[in-house]
C-alpha cells in the first residue's frame, strides 16, 4: 500500500457529548464558505472535521498550529493586541500587518456565522488564534434556540470585544471599517440562498438536538430579511455590529466565566 499520503493529525475522542450538533454547525459553515469564494469575497473559515461514531460519541479534528484565547491569558497575562505585537512585531512592520489582515478576513466570516447561527457560549476557551493570526471559533455546543444559563440568550449575536476591536485600530480605524464591509458583504451574499439553509436545517429538526425548540427555522427566515431590499438588509447587519461593539453583555459574560471556570479574558 502506498502510505505517502499519510499524515499526523491530533484530534479529541468526546465521550457522553452529542457532536452532531458541531457538525450541524461546520457544515452550514461549510456552505457559508463556498458562497463567500464563489462570490470572490476575501473571508476565512476553517471548518474542521467532527465524525460521529456512536450515539453521545464522536471525534473532532484538533485546529492545527493554534491557540486558544485562555491559553494565550494563561501563559502571557497580556491582551491579544499586544500578543500580536509581541508574536509579529510593531503595527507598522509588514509581519503584523499581514497578520492583522488574516485577523479581519477571518473575525468578518465568524461574525456572519455567530449571528446567522446565534451560536454562544463565546468564552476565551472556545475561541482560538493560529499562527498566521486568523481568530478560529470552536465548540459549538449551544446554537439557534439554545444558550447556557437555561437558554438566558444573555450573550449578543456576535463577540467583538474591546482587545478585537483594538487589533483592528479603533471603531473609526480603516481595518474596522474594512472589517465592517466585509461582514456586510458576507451577509448580502447569503441572502440568496436563504430557502438552501432553512431546507438544510429543516431536515434536522427531528434529530432532537438541543439547539431546536420550535422557532428555529421562523427565527432562522428572520435573520435573512427576506422583505428587505439590499440596502435596508445592508443599514440592518450595519446596525447588528453596532450594537455588538463593546458590549457590556460581552464583558459580564466573560467575568462569569473567569469567575467560575477561571477561563481568563
Amino acid at each position: 500500500p502506498d502510505f505517502s499520503n499519510q499524515y499526523k493529525q491530533m484530534a479529541i475522542f468526546k465521550v457522553g457529548d452529542d457532536v452532531r450538533q458541531d457538525i450541524l454547525a461546520l457544515q452550514l459553515m461549510r456552505l457559508f464558505h463556498n458562497i463567500f469564494e464563489q462570490e470572490g469575497l476575501e473571508l476565512y473559515l476553517y471548518t474542521y472535521r467532527v465524525i460521529a461514531t456512536s450515539p453521545g460519541c464522536g471525534v473532532i479534528e484538533c485546529v492545527p498550529d493554534s491557540r486558544s484565547r485562555e491559553d494565550i491569558g494563561r501563559s502571557t497575562e497580556v491582551g491579544l493586541f499586544e500578543y500580536f505585537r509581541h508574536t509579529y512585531g510593531k503595527d507598522d512592520s509588514i509581519k503584523f500587518q499581514k497578520a492583522r489582515r488574516n485577523f479581519v478576513i477571518s473575525m468578518a466570516a465568524y461574525s456572519v456565522a455567530l449571528f446567522m447561527l446565534q451560536i454562544k457560549d463565546r468564552h476565551n476557551g472556545n475561541i482560538m488564534i493560529d499562527d498566521e493570526g486568523h481568530i478560529i471559533h470552536i465548540d459549538f455546543g449551544f446554537m439557534f434556540e439554545s444558550s447556557p444559563g437555561g437558554n438566558m440568550k444573555f450573550e449578543p449575536d456576535i463577540k467583538l470585544t474591546a482587545e478585537m476591536i483594538l487589533i483592528m485600530g479603533d471603531l473609526t480605524a480603516p481595518a474596522f471599517l474594512w472589517f465592517k464591509e466585509l461582514c456586510i458583504k458576507g451577509y448580502l451574499a447569503l441572502r440568496p440562498y436563504r430557502q438552501h439553509f432553512i431546507t438544510l436545517v429543516a431536515l434536522m429538526l427531528d434529530t432532537g438536538l438541543p439547539c431546536f425548540r420550535g422557532h428555529t427555522l421562523e427565527q432562522l427566515n428572520a435573520r435573512f430579511k427576506p422583505d428587505a431590499s439590499e440596502a435596508e438588509a445592508a443599514r440592518y447587519m450595519h446596525e447588528v455590529i453596532n450594537r455588538c461593539a463593546h458590549s457590556l453583555r460581552t464583558r459580564i459574560y466573560d467575568y462569569i466565566q473567569y469567575q467560575q471556570n477561571s477561563i481568563p479574558y
